[in-house]
């Protein structure tokens, strides 16, 4: 395995995991109900959490591109 698809693979462990704390937070601040479904007024959640959804949807959005480029440059050579 070359260094970059090693690095893609880590990037994407680490991509894949990112949801999990953002989800606890949910269930702690709101419950596993208001968690799975759709309330009517939400509680907040904590700043850490939303920061981390955000870096999530970047890392994913990232990620596409990121694997496009470690493929070809694997084909290449």
């Amino acid at each position: 395995m070359t260094v970059e698809l090693e690095y893609l693979t880590w990037v994407t462990v680490v991509a894949a995991l990112m949801w999990i704390p953002y989800i606890l937070n949910t269930i702690a601040v709101r419950g596993l109900v208001d968690a799975v479904g759709y309330p009517d007024d939400p509680k907040p959640l904590a700043a850490w959490a939303n920061r981390i959804k955000g870096a999530h949807s970047s890392a994913a959005q990232n990620l596409v591109v990121f694997a496009a480029l470690v493929s070809s440059l694997t084909l290449s050579v």
